[in-house]
C-alpha cells in the first residue's frame, strides 16, 4: 500500500513527530509513505535519514489568524493553491499513491487532489483551530466541513476533537490516540523514571510551544504562590516561541521575585531528557486537542497535572494518573502543593500513567489502529 501524506509545516513540533511515529510504524504493515511537504525544513532532514522519498510544493494555509488583512489575503491564498495543485496531483499518480492522507486541517489541497486524482482522503484532525490557536478557516466553517465530508475517513486525535470539530461529518470518523513512543523505549523510559534519584528540588516541567494559550504565564504565577511555603519547588520552561513573549515571562518572574526559581531551558529536541530531570508534568492548555506532551510524560512515569478541558481529562484520570485542575493559577498552584508535600504519592500517580502508557500511547497500537482504518478504505473503494 502506498501512502501520500501532507504535512501542513516542517518544523519539529507534535504534528510532525506524530507523522514520523506513524511513517515508522506503519512500515511493518507494509505501507509505503511519501510525503508532500509545503517548504524546506527540519521535517524534510528526518525524512531523509528515514529514506523517506518527499517533494516540497509550496501550498497554502486555509487557516489564519482573524486580522483584517489575513482575511483579504484569502482569495490569493486560494489562488496559490489552485496554481499548485496540478504540480500535487501529478505528483501523486507518479508515485502510484493508493491513498492520500492529509495531516492536519489546516490545508485541504490533499482533499482537492484526491477527488481530482480519484484516490481515496484520509484526514487527520489535530487541532481545534480558534479554540488552541485562534486560527479561523478562510471560508467559514461550512466550507470546511463541506470538504471535511468528502473524505473516505476522518481521524480525531480525541473524543474532544471528535465532539467540537467533526460533528456532524458524515463519513467514517475514528478517534485514535497518538502513539508516542514504542513498546521497548516505554519499558525503558520507565525503568529510569522509577530509578531517579531524589533531590531537596522538586521541579516542575512545561513542555511545547512557548504560546499565550499553553499556560506557561499559570505556571510561573502558581509557582510564585507557592515559593514561600515550598522553597524546594522550581519550574523549567521547555520550548520555543516569539521572543516578545518569552520576554514579557521572564519579566514576570523578575516582578515576582522567582527569576532564581524558573529556568528557561529553549528548544530540546528529545522531550524525553527535559521530562526525566524533572519530577512532574504540568499541562496548563485550556483547549489541548490531546496533548502528545502530556502522553510523553506519562511514558517517562512522571505524574501530570493538566486543565480539565479539551483532550487532556480523556488522558488523565484525577487522583489516579496524574490530578486535573480548573479555575487559574491559584488552582493549579494547589494542585503543585499536593505533589511537594506528598513526593512518593506523586511519584506512584506517575507509575499508574506509565502503566496507562504502554497500554495505550504505543507507536505499535496507534499505527495499528490507523493501519485498520487504511484497510478499510483501501477495501471499500474496491467493492
Amino acid at each position: 500500500m502506498r501512502v501520500a501524506f501532507v504535512a501542513h509545516y516542517t518544523s519539529m513540533y507534535g504534528a510532525n513527530r506524530s507523522l514520523l511515529d506513524l511513517i515508522d510504524g506503519l512500515r511493518p504493515f507494509g505501507v509505503d509513505p511519501f510525503v508532500v511537504c509545503p517548504a524546506n525544513g527540519d521535517l524534510c532532514q528526518e525524512l531523509q535519514n528515514r529514506k523517506v522519498p518527499y517533494v516540497v510544493i509550496p501550498f497554502q494555509s486555509w487557516t489564519k489568524k482573524a486580522t483584517i488583512s489575513s482575511t483579504l489575503k484569502a482569495p490569493l491564498r486560494l489562488v496559490l493553491n489552485m496554481a499548485m495543485l496540478p504540480r500535487l496531483v501529478r505528483q501523486i499518480k507518479d508515485w502510484g499513491t493508493d491513498i492520500v492522507y492529509t495531516n492536519s486541517s489546516v490545508t485541504p489541497v490533499g482533499q482537492w487532489a484526491a477527488i481530482i486524482s480519484r484516490r481515496p482522503h484520509v484526514w487527520h484532525i489535530r487541532e481545534f483551530g480558534w479554540l488552541d490557536y485562534q486560527l479561523k478557516y478562510d471560508w467559514g466553517q461550512t466550507f470546511f466541513r463541506y470538504w471535511l465530508n468528502k473524505a473516505d475517513a476522518v481521524i480525531a486525535i480525541s473524543e474532544a476533537i471528535k465532539k467540537d470539530v467533526c460533528q456532524g461529518i458524515r463519513s467514517n470518523v475514528y478517534t485514535i490516540y497518538n502513539g508516542v513512543v514504542s513498546r521497548d523505549k516505554c519499558i525503558s523510559l520507565g525503568r529510569q523514571g522509577f530509578s531517579r534519584a531524589t533531590s531537596t528540588k522538586y521541579i516542575f516541567v512545561i513542555l511545547g510551544l512557548i504560546n499565550p494559550n499553553k499556560g506557561q504565564e499559570d505556571a510561573i504565577r502558581g509557582l510564585a504562590v507557592l515559593c514561600k511555603d515550598f522553597p524546594s519547588i522550581h519550574l523549567h520552561i521547555v520550548g520555543t516561541g516569539q521572543a516578545h513573549y518569552i520576554t514579557q515571562l521572564k519579566q514576570l518572574c523578575r516582578e515576582l521575585g522567582v527569576e532564581d526559581r524558573v529556568e528557561f531551558k529553549g528548544y530540546i529536541s528529545n522531550p524525553f531528557a527535559a521530562l526525566l530531570e524533572a519530577d512532574a508534568f504540568l499541562m496548563c492548555s485550556r483547549h489541548e486537542a490531546m496533548g502528545r506532551v502530556t502522553a510523553e510524560a506519562m511514558a517517562a512515569a512522571r505524574p501530570v497535572i493538566g486543565y480539565n478541558n479539551g483532550g487532556t481529562p480523556e488522558l488523565i484520570e484525577n487522583e489516579v494518573t496524574g490530578l486535573l485542575y480548573e479555575g487559574g493559577h491559584k488552582e493549579l498552584a494547589q494542585c503543585m502543593a499536593r505533589f511537594a508535600e506528598r513526593r512518593e504519592w506523586a511519584a506512584e500517580l506517575g507509575v499508574n500513567g506509565w502503566n496507562k502508557a504502554q497500554k495505550e500511547f504505543i507507536i505499535e497500537v496507534y499505527a495499528k489502529r490507523i493501519y485498520e482504518v487504511l484497510k478499510d478504505v483501501r477495501n471499500r473503494m474496491r467493492t
